[in-house]
């Protein structure tokens, strides 16, 4: 089972984080999308995507499965 490895109890609070985080990511593109000119929402999506990227990384689920 290439899953057996994986904390359940990390992964459930990675799960929650990350959908908070899409959520929010979301909120950004949209802003983005309205503004375009605007760096400041670039930076703000760029910050919540590198978020979900660490927290990944952090509990090991950025590996090929």
């Amino acid at each position: 089972d290439p899953y057996s490895d994986v904390d359940s109890e990390l992964l459930e609070v990675f799960l929650e984080e990350a959908n908070d985080i899409l959520e929010h990511s979301e909120d950004s593109l949209r802003s983005w999308k309205r503004s375009p000119a605007d760096p400041a929402y670039i930076a703000q999506l760029q910050r919540e995507l590198h978020t979900l990227k660490g927290g990944g990384a952090y509990g090991g689920y950025h590996r090929n499965r």
